[in-house]
């Protein structure tokens, strides 16, 4: 084996034995399938550092994050959905884990990369993208209540049942304290409210309040109106076409050679009843 290719199996064992000496595995993880593609190795690398490692089977919130993180790591080098898309379909623990055959997903996280200069989302107040969620543990906890999180959010002053109440905004619409608000759905203040009790249905939950919610309201109806009509409806424009010879060149680990007719055919891993996983 190759020097290289002798260190996946350490790097796997180091993000396994992460947590118990204090360090963080998702970095180690994602920077080093970055440095795989980066430098044209063998894909059977990736394989090896996600399989070994155990991340397939994290919870869900640490799988969030490690997705976020290499989605990250593969947009900074270039690549596009169409790319991460036949990695996904060819090394099927990293297409499980950045769930590349969900295009539309992969296409909203790139369009928030491509903005992260510009960042029109500031303008409605403190926030964090997903990939920002990824570089911190505590994140494992807004990606364990929605994997696809895009944006989180405190709604900093607002309490339910004494706890701060957040926001995440996502592909399925705005995530408040478990209740789903999609395009059309409910934000709404009734018109009369009893003493200090002041009602706010949000989504199909009604939630209930000491002082006005108007500024809570007008937050929310914000950030749905940014999601639905300035986010969301650029997301098709971050599906490029497919760039060939990049493509090619990524998968050339994995193309094989048909000796007979010279047809060439893309391998793909499976894993066998003990959970090995083989070409």
């Amino acid at each position: 084996m190759a020097g290289s290719e002798l260190r996946w199996p350490l790097i796997a064992l180091t993000a396994l034995d992460a947590p118990m000496v204090g360090d963080d595995p998702v970095p180690i993880l994602a920077d080093s399938v970055a440095g795989i593609i980066q430098t044209d190795s063998p894909l059977g690398g990736i394989e090896v550092v996600l399989t070994e490692s155990g991340a397939r089977d994290w919870p869900v919130g640490e799988r969030g994050r490690l997705r976020a993180a290499l989605l990250e790591r593969a947009f900074d080098l270039g690549l596009g959905i169409w790319e991460l898309h036949e990695l996904g379909a060819t090394i099927l623990v990293l297409g499980e884990i950045i769930r590349s055959a969900d295009v539309d997903d992969l296409a909203r996280l790139r369009l928030i990369w491509s903005l992260r200069k510009e960042q029109p989302w500031r303008q409605l107040g403190p926030s964090a993208t997903a990939f920002e969620l990824a570089a911190y543990p505590l994140g494992a906890d807004l990606f364990a209540a929605a994997p696809d999180a895009l944006f989180a959010m405190p709604l900093t002053g607002w309490e339910v049942a004494g706890q701060p109440m957040s926001l995440i905004a996502t592909g399925r619409g705005l995530i408040v304290q478990g209740a789903v608000v999609t395009e059309h759905g409910v934000i709404e203040q009734p018109a009369q409210s009893i003493g200090r009790d002041f009602p706010v249905r949000i989504g199909s939950r009604l939630f209930r309040f000491d002082r006005d919610p108007t500024p809570l309201v007008r937050k929310l109806l914000a950030w749905r109106q940014f999601l639905y009509e300035e986010l969301l409806t650029q997301s098709e424009s971050a599906i490029e076409l497919p760039d060939g010879p990049r493509m090619e060149r990524l998968l050339r680990s994995r193309t094989l050679i048909c000796p007979e007719c010279g047809g060439l055919f893309r391998g793909q891993e499976y894993r066998e009843r003990d959970g090995t996983s083989r070409l």
